[in-house]
């Protein structure tokens, strides 16, 4: 009689979840510190993203966009200037996007939840009993360019591929949780970011 129960509605979520989007943006952000184009100064550039996947996945071209952006912030910080269109450019970037993903991986010491069918009803899942449970997830980006001559077509720069990766790690027990990540700056490390 005094029991009750609790219904969690996702409908208006969205399909990933904060800490997926955060992996990826960090390790975009990791990795774009490490591109060097060494480009002459104020050099107007135009950047080709013909060569970057679109998706039926609204989720994934976030992720892309996200990428491309970084990509021009990091130019115009390092001396360069974007081109309006390709015709007024002094040269032509080409980006490439290798993997913009996660890996997961699931320890769980314990009961996993299964399925148990029941008849006329369908399934019932059963709750998971954990004793130890680590979840580690690991948010990879691979980013390349190469630049170009927008009149001669003659090749100016090449790089190789550059990796940036982010982490979140949550171990739990029935007495404790524990969690380590880097995807959110320590409020000591925003306000030196500040100054």
């Amino acid at each position: 009689m005094f029991s009750g129960c609790t219904t969690t509605v996702n409908e208006t979520l969205p399909s990933r979840t904060a800490t997926e989007e955060l992996l990826i943006s960090t390790a975009v952000d990791h990795s774009v510190v490490d591109l060097n184009f060494n480009i002459p100064e104020r050099a107007k550039i135009w950047l080709d993203t013909n060569a970057l996947p679109i998706y039926k996945d609204s989720g994934k071209n976030q992720d892309i966009l996200y990428a491309i952006s970084a990509i021009k912030a990091q130019l115009l910080k390092q001396g360069g200037r974007l081109a309006k269109d390709e015709k007024e450019a002094d040269l032509i970037m080409e980006a490439r996007v290798g993997a913009l993903s996660i890996d997961k991986i699931e320890r769980l010491i314990g009961i996993p939840s299964f399925s148990v069918p029941v008849p006329l009803s369908g399934t019932f899942k059963t709750p998971e009993i954990a004793f130890f449970k680590k979840e580690n997830m690991r948010g990879i980006a691979k980013l390349a360019f190469f630049i170009y001559d927008a009149k001669t077509g003659e090749l100016r720069n090449f790089s190789v591929p550059i990796y940036g990766d982010s982490y979140y790690i949550h171990v739990h027990t029935p007495i404790h949780n524990w969690f380590k990540n880097d995807l959110i700056p320590t409020v000591h490390e925003m306000e030196s970011s500040k100054n």
